[in-house]
């Protein structure tokens, strides 16, 4: 079921950005390159939708440059901040992810969603990217999941690291590696291209100190920063 939804949900998105892309493309130097939508309104079904999402790969840069679907307007705005900040590399996006519970269409959204904005940035500049499917399983068990077997185990592990929790499964380490894996298997399902990340890890390999310690250092300005966006 969230298979099929996905699916849906990626095409008519993807159909969405192409409409929005052809309404910008009224000059007559761009109408050869409109002929390929459908102008009379009238539903697609599932493979005019896949079509349209073949067509996206035929866009001329101009087309691109002309584009006001929101991944272009949202990728616009990210290139402006870079151009502040004069760095070179690729271009990391990221995703959240909480392992408290399976994935489901609203994991896929957000990754949809982000991914979209990627590569309408990577048509706008040609900068290489990466897509980051970061998990956060640090994060507490706030309480035991009623569908899953074994449950009264995990009642003593309340408040504790979802990768501190064991599975309940059995199929894995403990309940965060059972979800993460989750994770990994419907992106993948889907083709989407990332790199997975854990919290855990991340923080046990210390990777994040040198930006802790950073942060400690300058605790006051930040918050003045925090404190008034808190209401």
């Amino acid at each position: 079921m969230i298979a099929s939804c996905g699916v849906r949900f990626a095409t008519d998105v993807a159909m969405h950005c192409s409409l929005e892309l052809r309404r910008t493309l009224q000059s007559p130097a761009r109408r050869g390159n409109t002929r390929r939508f459908v102008d009379d309104g009238a539903p697609l079904g599932h493979e005019g939708r896949l079509q349209q999402v073949r067509d996206m790969r035929r866009f001329t840069p101009a087309d691109f440059n002309e584009a006001k679907a929101w991944p272009f307007q949202e990728a616009r705005a990210l290139i402006k901040r870079l151009e502040r900040l004069k760095k070179d590399g690729p271009v990391i996006f990221e995703t959240g992810y909480g392992p408290s519970g399976p994935p489901h269409i609203g994991t896929f959204g957000e990754v949809a969603r982000t991914t979209m904005v990627r590569r309408a940035f990577e048509a706008l500049t040609g900068r290489p990217t990466r897509l980051i499917a970061f998990s956060d399983d640090m994060d507490g068990m706030r309480k035991a999941p009623p569908h899953v077997p074994n449950r009264e185990r995990l009642e003593a592990f309340l408040q504790m690291p979802l990768t501190r929790v064991p599975d309940p499964w059995g199929s894995h380490k403990s309940f965060a590696d059972h979800n993460n894996a989750r994770l990994r298997a419907f992106l993948d399902q889907f083709g989407f291209d990332y790199e997975f990340a854990s919290a855990t890890e991340c923080y046990e390999s210390g990777r994040f100190d040198a930006t802790l310690q950073r942060v400690l250092e300058r605790f006051d300005a930040v918050m003045e920063i925090i404190l008034p966006s808190l209401g």
